[in-house]
């Protein structure tokens, strides 16, 4: 069984240890962690990165606003 958890470091305490436990009762376990960045689908993207920066441009400049719907862009 292969499990991804995705926490901020701030909330690992005690209960993370027991949740792996619980989730992989006495066996081993490679942990690897990886530095988790929720920017990648942008930077890798230039296209979505040019409209970001022109809609922030616009936005500081008073130009307009851009309302986009949460289901826009998932």
């Amino acid at each position: 069984m292969t499990t991804t958890i995705t926490l901020n470091t701030k909330n690992i305490g005690q209960e993370f240890v027991e949740s792996i436990q619980k989730l992989f009762p006495k066996k081993n376990v490679a942990i690897t962690i990886t530095e988790d960045d929720t920017n990648d689908w942008l930077n890798n993207n230039p296209t979505y990165k040019l409209d970001l920066l022109e809609r922030i441009k616009d936005y500081e400049q008073n130009k307009k606003v851009i309302l986009i719907k949460e289901t826009e862009i998932l």
